[in-house]
């Protein structure tokens, strides 16, 4: 099996080779048209353009110059750019020079310099010129920039354009031999690829028909297993490695199956099943005895604990240090469950014990659940009503005792009272003697205040309309005066806004000058009026707040006269009521 996958093997990797050599071989030969487009020819297009405007900014400059004062800062700016431009031209034009190779290049690179040669002297002339600044250079340089400068310089151009053309054409030709190769390159590897998986398919085939069974088999057996399965059976033999690997399988079966018997054991509770370790590195089985060994040590300590408890040592506890995860968990939880019994236990046997001194204070404060706090609820509430009982007893005593004194004080005071009483009766007897003579002299003094009472209301009821009728005139006027009020505090207003509008036009007047003069005395004369008119208002405004003020003294005093009315009328109520009682 062994060499029929290596055969294979070998076959793929010879395909894989093959692929990529005919790989390489295109990569290589797209990467030198790529070199070609990318490093040469559009860097020579990019330079060729470059220097294209350049000269034109040369150009442009020289223009300028014919038309700008020598002597001024623009000129000398114009012929820095001149100087700049050429400078710029004749670096970008070496660097294309050494990227220009070919023949057709080499050829227009010669008539370019000889038309840039002629063009240059040309232009120098008109710029040197320009730099005499004499009628005669200006007009030579006119002549030159429009006549045969002008013409070496579209001719210079033109070879530019030449250029710039070769190199695109020759762009455009690596382009399509790099797609060519592009296209050789894909159907090359397809029919390699083709080839390769066709012999790929039979080699997995053959390989497969061999293996893919019995591995087939032991994957679903694996499977199984996974699933908890246990119970497979591997019947492929074999001298080769999948024989070995079915051997493995198998042994590994009857190892689970063997740990499978030990866990029912444990989950049973039998802790007598012996369990035989393999190998020194046969870590499930070695575990499995640890688990067991550990398994004996708890249900020890668990035993201990409860034959403690049998014999009232309620404070015995398990030693949760000796384990570890949740067996010490396990431990330290019974130890806490024997805590939860014992304390609500001692609790209220030290309430029982404060009980029995006589000490009905006493109660259980702990907080419990469940029964626990049944019993707590229990125990204080017995403990309360023996204690709320014998608290009762003691202050019905009590009130019995004072009611005894009570009663003893009581028969005293009636025995005193009798002999109180009889001098009083006698009291009494005169004093109803002497009421009857005062009732006699009443009716007559009543009797003549009746007469006096009846003149005053009459005196009063005159006196209240008077006062009606002066209210409400008091009324009227100060509603007229609320009113005068209002129209004077308009009148100010109207008088500060004619103020204002006449500040403004002696301002505006003061500004026409003469023309204005008139009109300034004018506002002066109608800012004084409006001066007087808030002065006047202001004088009213004070007389009518004095009538206001006035008025409202006069309401005062109306209403102490009410009052004295009130008074009167009172003071005659109460002589009829006297009268009438008297009678």
């Amino acid at each position: 099996m062994g060499t029929k996958l290596l055969g294979g093997f070998i076959v793929m990797i010879l395909f894989m080779g093959i692929i990529g050599l005919a790989g390489y071989q295109s990569t290589r030969y797209i990467q030198e048209n790529l070199e070609d487009i990318f490093a040469i020819r559009l860097p020579s297009i990019d330079l060729v353009l470059q220097i294209d405007r350049d000269l034109q900014q040369m150009v442009v400059a020289e223009r300028s110059m014919i038309f700008a004062n020598a002597k001024s800062e623009l000129f000398q700016k114009l012929v820095r750019d001149y100087e700049t431009h050429w400078t710029q031209a004749e670096e970008r034009w070496q660097r294309y020079k050494a990227l220009a190779k070919t023949p057709q290049e080499q050829a227009l690179i010669a008539r370019y310099e000889q038309a840039k040669q002629e063009w240059q002297s040309l232009s120098r002339q008109v710029v040197d010129g320009r730099k005499a600044d004499t009628r005669a250079g200006r007009r030579l340089a006119l002549d030159l920039s429009v006549g045969p400068e002008l013409e070496k310089f579209e001719t210079m151009r033109s070879y530019l354009g030449q250029l710039e053309e070769i190199n695109q054409e020759m762009a455009r030709k690596a382009h399509a031999t790099a797609e060519k190769r592009y296209r050789q390159a894909v159907y090359s590897l397809l029919g390699i690829v083709s080839l390769g998986l066709l012999v790929g398919i039979s080699l997995a085939y053959l390989i497969g028909k061999g293996i893919s069974k019995p591995l087939g088999s032991m994957a679903m057996a694996a499977t199984q297993i996974a699933h908890g399965n246990i119970d497979q059976q591997i019947t492929y033999r074999a001298r080769d490695e999948i024989g070995v690997l079915a051997e493995a399988f198998r042994q590994l079966i009857a190892y689970v199956k063997d740990m499978a018997g030990a866990a029912e054991a444990l989950s049973r509770g039998d802790l007598s099943v012996q369990i035989v370790s393999r190998s020194a590195q046969d870590l499930l089985s070695q575990n499995f005895t640890r688990m067991q060994e550990t398994l004996h040590a708890v249900v020890a300590e668990i035993k201990t604990l409860i034959a403690a408890a049998r014999a009232g040592q309620l404070e015995k506890r398990g030693h949760a240090e000796s384990f570890a995860g949740v067996y010490r968990t396990l431990v330290q939880d019974i130890n806490e469950l024997l805590n939860a019994i014992v304390v609500p236990i001692g609790e209220a046997a030290t309430v029982l014990e404060r009980v029995a001194t006589r000490d009905l204070s006493a109660r259980m404060q702990g907080e419990y659940q469940g029964d626990f706090a049944k019993i707590k609820t229990a125990l204080n509430r017995a403990v309360e009503n023996l204690d709320q009982g014998f608290t009762q007893v003691a202050v019905a005593a009590t009130q019995v005792a004072a009611a005894a004194r009570e009663i003893s004080s009581s028969s005293q005071a009636v025995a005193q009272g009798a002999s109180e009483q009889a001098s009083t009766l006698q009291e009494v007897s005169s004093s109803l003697q002497e009421m009857s003579s005062m009732s006699r002299q009443n009716a007559a003094n009543a009797q003549e205040a009746r007469a006096l009472a009846d003149g005053a209301r009459m005196t009063t009821e005159q006196g209240r309309e008077s006062m009606q009728r002066l209210s409400a005139a008091i009324d009227q006027i100060k509603a007229s005066a609320d009113e005068t009020t209002q129209i004077v505090k308009t009148i100010d207003e109207i008088a500060f806004q004619t103020n204002l509008l006449a500040l403004n036009a002696a301002v505006e007047a003061a500004r026409a000058g003469d023309a204005g003069k008139g009109f300034a005395v004018v506002a002066e004369e109608v800012r004084n009026l409006a001066m007087r008119s808030a002065e006047a208002a202001k004088n009213t405004a004070h007389l009518l707040e004095e009538s206001v003020q006035s008025a409202e003294a006069s309401l005062k005093g109306s209403l102490l006269a009410q009052l004295i009315e009130g008074d009167a009328g009172r003071e005659a109520v109460l002589t009829d009521q006297a009268l009438r009682y008297g009678v």
